[in-house]
């Protein structure tokens, strides 16, 4: 949704105001279809879905046109991060919903269980992240490692 509103603010940057909301009516058409056919099959987890469904497929068709709008993106593999950065949060999603079993709170568990299973559904969860995103090549994973290794340097140094 945070990258479908970017690439919006992109396009009336450069003046076009009607792109976007073509997309958006295209948008508004595919996210009805999505929902009248997804909770039928999935309950009502597929409400959810369907908005982020057509949320994405909107933010595609715009990546799409923005692409061939303006050629400098394609240098940068904007598109190609995007991917990698989709594939982390797949994986991430993944494994916590396997591990979400385990650790899932109960209502008859007291707070301070809540709160070291929700500790670490997001350890797990982050490094699941971070992991895919070194296994990816993921740009800010390479700086955030360059970063992490250079204050080691340092505090090696100091000691």
């Amino acid at each position: 949704m945070t990258a479908w509103q970017i690439v919006t603010r992109v396009f009336y940057s450069l003046q076009d105001t009607v792109t976007p909301l073509r997309v958006s009516f295209l948008q508004i058409i595919i996210d009805i279809a999505f929902l009248l056919t997804l909770p039928r099959i999935l309950g009502y987890k597929g409400l959810p879905l369907a908005t982020s469904l057509s949320i994405s497929i909107g933010f595609l068709i715009l990546w799409l046109v923005l692409y061939n709008k303006l050629p400098e993106i394609r240098e940068e593999n904007i598109f190609f991060n995007f991917l990698k950065v989709f594939a982390m949060c797949l994986v991430e999603g993944l494994i916590l919903y396997l591990v979400f079993p385990f650790l899932s709170p109960g209502h008859n568990m007291g707070i301070i269980k809540q709160l070291v299973a929700l500790t670490i559904a997001g350890t797990i969860g982050t490094c699941s992240f971070l992991l895919t995103g070194f296994a990816t090549r993921f740009p800010g994973i390479e700086f955030i490692i360059a970063k992490f290794n250079k204050k080691n340097t340092i505090a090696r140094k100091l000691y």
